[in-house]
C-alpha cells in the first residue's frame, strides 16, 4: 500500500471484508511524503476488501480485490 503523508505522525491501517468485519489492523508511523507499507493478505479469502487509513483526523478508504492464481 502506498500513502502520501502530509506530515509526520502515526496512522491506523484497518482492513474490512465485504460485510464490514474487521480482518486486519495495524498502527504505523508516517513521514511527510511517500510512504509504502506491506499488508500481509495471505490469510484473506478471495474477494473484495476495504482498506482504511486514519491519519490526523483524515480518512482514506481504498477498495482491495484479492484473487489467487494457482501455479502448477
Amino acid at each position: 500500500m502506498q500513502f502520501d503523508g502530509f506530515a509526520d505522525g502515526n496512522a491506523t491501517i484497518t482492513v474490512y471484508d465485504a460485510i464490514g468485519k474487521q480482518v486486519f489492523a495495524q498502527e504505523v508511523s508516517l513521514e511527510e511524503g511517500e510512504n509504502i507499507f506491506l499488508v500481509n493478505i495471505s490469510n484473506f479469502a478471495k474477494g473484495i476488501f476495504y482498506l482504511k487509513v486514519l491519519f490526523n483526523g483524515f480518512t482514506r478508504i481504498k477498495k482491495l480485490m484479492v484473487e489467487y492464481v494457482s501455479v502448477e
